[in-house]
């Protein structure tokens, strides 16, 4: 009995011990924890916002983003206010898990690629940052990385959330963002609004893919919307678009006023896609939507010994649409 009560109390007396070590580290974490979110703030305190996109958009890995923002110094993204080179900027975004199945992230990074002033692919170098590895997400949970960078180069930037799983990557350009840097100033040359797709019109057999809207942050009166899409026939037979063939279709201070843009007369061969890249000034304010429009041929024609009526069908209302607010001077 007596040997029993030693152990006893030498067991309560090292468990004891073991919960003060792990109180103590716990708190020491917390410390941690606490700095760290100090340090991130104190550095973005006079930080002003780039570029935000509340979301959300989902991957077709189950991966939802939300929350992708880039901040700088105060003053920053007005290209008549000075900004000196070098200086870090600060990106943040946050990825959950809406699939049904836990999700291993090898990686979670900001792309981060320094284009000069060609801003074209093959001309891009990689200065990826933030790097997180191995973040398992099970259903339902989220990972939000914080991380800053200096930009200290002159010329353009090109930044995206991004992510891998295994040999897998998210795709190139997911809501990207373009900062030009120079020795006197960065300004946001505009967020991509992005639609990837593929959708397919049954009716008409066209599809959309890579709808993009470019705007620069908080646009006003007198600024530019630039919008490019690939419209692909997915049908065996060929497809006249005319007489207003492929274009952009607008509308400013929906529904009222429509402001189209971009027409271009095309025959589409099966398989075949056509790309449109065009642009306008955004001349009135409040809500601009753009959406992929078309309209075909409307006769009977005859291709490859097949006759096929068609009415003229336009492309449908706001396919999915991209919208932004534009301001007053």
């Amino acid at each position: 009995m007596i040997a029993w009560n030693n152990n006893y109390h030498a067991a309560r007396g090292f468990l004891k011990t073991v919960s003060n070590k792990q109180s103590r580290f716990m708190n020491v974490r917390k410390i941690i924890l606490l700095l760290n979110i100090y340090l991130f703030l104190s550095l973005t305190a006079f930080a002003s916002t780039y570029w935000h996109y509340a979301g959300y958009d989902i991957s077709p890995d189950g991966l939802m983003l939300s929350n992708w923002t880039i901040s700088g110094p105060a003053g920053g993204p007005n290209p008549r206010l000075s900004h000196p080179l070098g200086k870090a900027i600060y990106a943040t975004f946050t990825l959950t898990n809406v699939s049904d199945q836990p999700i291993l992230l090898t990686k979670i990074y900001v792309a981060c690629h320094y284009t000069g002033k060609a801003q074209k692919i093959q001309a891009e170098q990689k200065e990826d940052f933030g790097f997180l590895q191995n973040v398992r997400l099970n259903p339902g949970e989220s990972k939000t990385l914080t991380a800053s960078f200096p930009l200290n180069k002159t010329g353009n930037w090109r930044l995206w959330p991004a992510y891998r799983i295994g040999k897998i990557k998210s795709h190139i350009r997911w809501h990207d963002v373009i900062l030009r840097v120079s020795r006197r100033a960065l300004g946001l040359l505009g967020g991509i609004q992005y639609y990837r797709g593929p959708e397919i019109v049954k009716r008409d057999g066209l599809e959309v893919t890579n709808f993009k809207l470019h705007t620069v942050k908080n646009p006003k009166v007198g600024d530019y919307a630039v919008v490019d899409f690939d419209i692909t026939n997915t049908t065996q037979y060929r497809i006249s678009l005319s007489p207003n063939g492929l274009f952009v279709s607008a509308r400013d201070n929906y529904p009222t006023v429509i402001k189209n843009f971009g027409f271009k007369s095309i025959v589409l061969s099966p398989g075949q896609s056509a790309h449109v890249h065009a642009a306008r000034v955004m001349d009135g304010k409040g809500l601009w939507m753009f959406w992929a429009g078309y309209q075909i041929k409307k006769g009977k024609n005859t291709y490859f010994g097949r006759t096929v009526t068609t009415t003229g069908d336009i492309s449908p209302f706001k396919w999915h649409d991209l919208d932004v607010i534009v301001h007053g001077h």
